[in-house]
């Protein structure tokens, strides 16, 4: 195939994916509820220009940067999906659980900088290993020294999540009657 043939394919396809993923986008947020921004219509424009690209295998200085694009925004993506499929339908809705937005917070920086790392690797062939060390030796750290608070954040989302007391259950806690007021992530 020559290069007017696969410039025009080129021209012809982004624009027809990048609406196919528009209506993709607005289907999810009208019917089901998604919350998507601007970072969607960067990642439909980033994909509806990079996979034409790499399955015609065009040889553009900044396809490792436009895959690159293309993988953290549509980690966002990812994000968006975790937020409304896993804590707010399965979490909230079904079981009735409402999930502290720590936890939604600590596992978009987790998927962030696992998508962050992947780049850095794959997409760009640096070492990781270095970066990876002193974060371990951090965590190491701060988990040994906030062992007791972890256990007591661990024991709470189990409780919160199995819902073995309910607001207003009275027990019976070392000889002494006590009211449930509130069972939260923390207590």
């Amino acid at each position: 195939m020559n290069q007017a043939t696969e410039n025009l394919l080129l021209v012809l396809s982004a624009p027809g994916l990048y609406c196919l993923m528009v209506l993709l986008g607005r289907w999810l947020k009208r019917k089901k509820g998604v919350r998507l921004g601007w970072f969607y219509h960067l990642f439909s424009l980033a994909l509806a220009v990079y996979l034409p690209a790499s399955i015609l295998e065009v040889n553009w200085a900044f396809m490792p940067h436009l895959a690159a694009a293309t993988f953290l925004l549509g980690c966002v993506f990812l994000m968006a999906l975790m937020d409304r499929y896993l804590w707010e339908w399965y979490f909230r809705d079904r079981n009735h659980v409402e999930v502290p937005k720590f936890l939604t917070e600590v596992a978009r920086l987790a998927i962030l900088i696992i998508a962050i790392f992947l780049v850095l690797e794959f997409g760009y062939h640096q070492s990781i290993r270095g970066l990876l060390v002193a974060p371990g030796i951090a965590v190491i750290i701060i988990g040994l020294a906030m062992q007791d608070s972890v256990g007591n954040i661990i024991a709470g989302l189990t409780l919160q999540m199995g819902r073995p007391f309910e607001h207003g259950d009275w027990l019976l806690v070392d000889s002494r009657h006590a009211e449930v007021i509130e069972v939260n992530w923390r207590a």
